[in-house]
Parts: structure tokens; C-alpha cells; sequence
């Protein structure tokens, strides 16, 4: 009996078709202990789009969990600082080609961050963090989110109940969030349309953490460069609408693309191509 990753989750959820099924595989009719959804990832080297992604990821948690306003503060200086460095060593050598992050010391870096030895910065990509930086610490004390305490990759597992008396165990890691309010921060840097992916992670993080902790969140996602709002409770709507028969769930043609559902031939006679 295995749990779902809240990645996983948000994937099916793009399509109630791929949903449907995701729910039939991991549901059960009693909870079940805690166990870590399996990973594939390993030590493997990633693209230099996602490497970006995971470098601003790790910037904005360090920034976010300073203690109170004055340590966010120094902590944004750090940030600026060692983006000044990054800049200059491109101004000083116009042959410079990228920089590789482990041979530079770096504020924000974490011990466990072991895939920053994989990662190399152009002067492109240089420019890009300073951009995305300033507009995080911009919209972030605008909410007044530097007078809060956040924690940093905060776990939450739980045996989600579903109308069916049975229970989904789902599990997943927060980017940010703060306990007292209950605001959860999603960070997505990469392509635009996972824009609605990361709206859908944030969402079931929110779901989890009401179900959990009894405290209404507010969720929101960082996503090309812009801070913005969902409301939780559509996620509930989107399990119970998808959790009936299977001949009675209609899949989303929008989404067949990244379905889930390895029978869904449904899906695939509407996105065949008639002859011309």
C-alpha cells in the first residue's frame, strides 16, 4: 500500500479522467502508517532550466526564513551581494562562458543541496535571479510576509477521506509556509503553463493542512515573478467529482497530453486526427 506524492496528485488532477484512476490505485478502506512515496530522481543531473528553478527555490527560502524583518533584511543584502560578485566576474572576463555555483560561495546553499554541483550560471542567468529576487522581496514585504516566521520544505502526510468511506494517503513537502496564519507560498520558476500545476499543489498542500491542523490557509504561488491567491476548497470539488465509476467521468481533452490513466481510450479517440 503506497502514498501519493502531492506532485503526483496535482498531475492527475489536471484531467478527472486520469484522476478517476489515480484514485482507484491509492485509495484504501483504512488509513495506513506513513510511508515515503518512491522518488526516481536520484543524483541525477537536470536540465539548466529546472537547475534555475532549484537555485531560486533555495534563494527565496533562505530569504523568507531570516529571523523576523532585520534578519530577512541581511539576508536579502547577502543575496544582493552575491549577485554583484556573479555579475562582476562576467565584467571582468568577457570570454567567461558561465560559472559553476560549487566553486562559489553562496549564502543561500544548503548541505543537502548536493545538485548544485551540476549547475552553471551564464551572465543571462545572472540577470535573470537579480530580476526574480527583487520582484519576490518586492511583492513579499508588500503582504507584509517579512514580519511572519516561515519554516522551509515543511512534510505533511495524510489519509485524506474521501466520499467513497475510503482514504487517499497523500504526502508532499511545502516550499514555504508559515504555521501561525497558515500561508503557504508554492515556488515555480519554470515553464508557463505549470503555472496551473503549481496552482494545484499549492491548493491540496492547503487542503492537507485544514484537514490537519483545523486552521483555514492562504495559498499562494510564486510563478513568473508574481505573487498570487487560490482558494483551496476547489481541490475538494475536483477528488469528489472525479471519484465515480469510471464510465461516468468525462476526461479533460486540455489535459491528455499528461494524463495519467494508462486505459483511457476515451481520451484517445478525441485527439485522434481525421484524414484530410
Amino acid at each position: 500500500m503506497d502514498w501519493i506524492g502531492v506532485r503526483k496528485l496535482a498531475d492527475a488532477c489536471m484531467c478527472p479522467k486520469s484522476l478517476n484512476y489515480i484514485i482507484e490505485v491509492y485509495s484504501n478502506d483504512f488509513e495506513i502508517e506513513y510511508s515515503k512515496p518512491n522518488s526516481s530522481n536520484g543524483e541525477i543531473s537536470y536540465s539548466e532550466d529546472i537547475n534555475f528553478g532549484r537555485v531560486a527555490e533555495g534563494i527565496l527560502q533562505y530569504h523568507a526564513t531570516g529571523k523576523g524583518k532585520p534578519g530577512k533584511n541581511k539576508r536579502a543584502d547577502e543575496i544582493r551581494d552575491w549577485i554583484i560578485k556573479l555579475e562582476d566576474e562576467f565584467y571582468d572576463d568577457d570570454d567567461l562562458e558561465y560559472i559553476k555555483l560549487d566553486e562559489v560561495k553562496s549564502p543561500w546553499a544548503r548541505k543537502d543541496q548536493w545538485w548544485i554541483k551540476n549547475v552553471k550560471f551564464t551572465e543571462e542567468s545572472v540577470n535573470d535571479i537579480d530580476v526574480f529576487f527583487e520582484q519576490w522581496v518586492r511583492q513579499f514585504t508588500a503582504k507584509n510576509f517579512d514580519e511572519m516566521e516561515w519554516d522551509y520544505e515543511y512534510e505533511i502526510s495524510l489519509n485524506r477521506p474521501i466520499s467513497s468511506s475510503k482514504f487517499l494517503p497523500v504526502s508532499g513537502v511545502m516550499d514555504l509556509i508559515n504555521h501561525k496564519s497558515g500561508t503557504i507560498i508554492e515556488l515555480k520558476t519554470t515553464a508557463l503553463w505549470k503555472k496551473d500545476f503549481a496552482k494545484l499543489q499549492v491548493m491540496i498542500y492547503g487542503d492537507l493542512f485544514f484537514r490537519k491542523e483545523g486552521v483555514r490557509p492562504l495559498c499562494y504561488i510564486f510563478h513568473d515573478n508574481l505573487l498570487s491567491s487560490y482558494n483551496f476548497e476547489k481541490i475538494n470539488s475536483l477528488i469528489e467529482e472525479a471519484n465515480d465509476d469510471d464510465e461516468n467521468v468525462e476526461p479533460s481533452i486540455l489535459s491528455c497530453r499528461d494524463c495519467l490513466c494508462p486505459h483511457c481510450k476515451k481520451c484517445l479517440k478525441l485527439i485522434e486526427v481525421p484524414n484530410t
